[in-house]
């Protein structure tokens, strides 16, 4: 049921964003803690929902997804709230970029984590953009320099080698002692049937394109200092 304000006695309405994310926080006062949550969810629900359709409507079952997404995005955010900081940013603009790119991470985090958990094999490339320019006037930062190093790693591989890699990537899950559980079989034997090759050579070319793809970052990267 949507939540709509029925008078200028609208709990926290006159909040900052920042400031309802610190009152939900405050999980020893619940009261003051879910209203700030229901003013939180006021402001943002369009955003997150379109978010969620945007990120899912390539995907199978994506009205499924949609919803999913949009539930535990929410969840997160009251969850995790205090994980967000304005740091010593002033400008009002600036910070709802901010939230935006959070609300962008834990979206495309909980879509990752549906598709591990479901086991379903995607390509990247099907994994919808949360927004374009001309549709919302505030949007998260340009790429930083790292993240467009990371691109350009991404561009010496074979379209082929890019998926494949890619599918490792968002299944990938850091077991004990640092070591990367494999794949799943049914997803290993869904890109084996894919590019008509071998479980064994998928092995390979994602070991050939970890090799590529550091080698590339180890030249290009540039350790920034503060």
């Amino acid at each position: 049921m949507d939540i709509i304000k029925g008078s200028q006695n609208w709990p926290l309405v006159d909040e900052s964003d920042e400031d309802l994310l610190v009152i939900i926080s405050i999980k020893d006062d619940p009261k003051a803690s879910n209203q700030a949550f229901e003013e939180f969810h006021r402001r943002y629900k369009r955003f997150i929902f379109g978010m969620a359709i945007k990120l899912t409507s390539k995907l199978p079952n994506s009205e499924e997804l949609r919803d999913a997404i949009f539930q535990n995005t929410l969840i997160n955010v009251y969850k995790y709230c205090d994980s967000f900081s304005v740091e010593d940013e002033k400008d009002e603009g600036k910070i709802k970029k901010r939230i935006h790119g959070w609300l962008v991470r834990i979206a495309k985090n909980e879509l990752l984590a549906l598709l591990r958990s479901n086991q379903v094999v995607i390509d990247p490339s099907e994994i919808g953009e949360p927004f374009a320019a001309e549709e919302e006037e505030v949007l998260s930062e340009e790429p930083s320099y790292d993240e467009n190093i990371v691109n350009q790693s991404l561009k010496i591989l074979s379209e082929r080698d890019q998926h494949i890699f890619m599918t490792y990537w968002l299944y990938y899950d850091k077991g004990e002692k640092s070591q990367a559980k494999n794949l799943p079989p049914d997803i290993l034997k869904e890109l084996s049937a894919r590019y008509e090759t071998t479980p064994e050579n998928i092995r390979q070319i994602i070991s050939r394109s970890k090799k590529k793809v550091f080698d590339f970052l180890k030249l290009h990267y540039k350790v920034q200092k503060k």
